[in-house]
């Protein structure tokens, strides 16, 4: 008998779980994977996988490192993506059936080239997490710093961390001179991705002079000089504080730690 009531019972399960049917709202069919929320923060981190009509895969984030982000202040707040997307509740997931041109331009991208604009797509969005001003400046920060201990670690660094800037200084040729006291000196520097990428670097016939009273120079640039004397040089990672900030520049993104080399070559008069 206590078989039988068991058997009964997963039956029941299984019959009352069937796949739910698709709504639709705006021309855009979706189905939630649970409740419908309210709550609107400013980022939202995200999954995804997309597939065409054909059942091809041609999109997923599950082999990146790092989620999706997603800032509402970037997106179409007009468009039925945006709607769907704010209510869908932390750690829920929304599968869109949905034109590419109503998928991609409410993020403010574009169609890639191998769809068409009006091509049906379907798409399974997982939200992550929603987070406010200060819990996003936390989430980036927590990600900064393993990123930037990951780094030491693949490439083998020798190097130490200082406990104030968090940079981690790595000495490659070293001397007895006087370090910290430059007013004015020659350098050779390269700024680099975290993936070896030359972003910007000095020519070795046109080194550029440092100044101390030079505002400009990245807080990284001048830790890096303070802590090196004539002839020395060093390669650090830098994180964002040091670097260009929560809004980055054209060619690295906010909250992006990046790796500087720094050889100081002599004073200027």
């Amino acid at each position: 008998m206590k078989q039988f009531l068991f058997r009964f019972i997963i039956v029941f399960i299984f019959a009352s779980c069937g796949d739910k049917p698709f709504q639709s709202e705006m021309g855009v069919e979706y189905l939630r994977g649970g409740y419908q929320c309210d709550d609107v923060k400013e980022h939202w981190l995200v999954d995804l996988e997309a597939m065409t009509s054909s059942d091809s895969m041609y999109l997923s984030t599950h082999t990146l490192n790092r989620k999706v982000e997603l800032q509402v202040s970037q997106l179409d707040t007009n468009s039925t993506l945006f709607k769907l997307l704010s209510e869908t509740c932390e750690s829920d997931s929304i599968k869109l059936k949905i034109e590419a041109q109503n998928f991609y331009k409410p993020m403010g991208g574009s169609v890639p080239s191998h769809l068409l604009e009006d091509e049906m797509i379907f798409v399974t969005v997982w939200m992550r997490d929603k987070l406010n001003k200060i819990e996003y400046i936390a989430f980036k920060k927590i990600y900064e710093s393993q990123t930037m201990a990951n780094v030491v670690e693949q490439n083998n660094w020798n190097c130490d961390r200082d406990s104030v800037s968090h940079i981690y200084f790595e000495r490659l040729k070293t001397n007895h001179g006087k370090r910290g006291s430059h007013d004015k000196v020659a350098i050779l520097y390269s700024i680099k991705t975290l993936n070896n990428n030359i972003l910007i670097s000095s020519k070795p016939d046109d080194p550029l002079v440092y100044n101390v009273n030079d505002r400009g120079i990245i807080k990284g640039i001048r830790f890096m000089v303070e802590h090196l004397a004539i002839g020395e040089s060093a390669r650090a990672v830098i994180p964002s504080d040091y670097a260009y900030g929560p809004d980055g520049n054209g060619k690295v993104p906010g909250y992006m730690p990046i790796i500087i080399e720094l050889e100081v070559l002599d004073k200027v008069n």
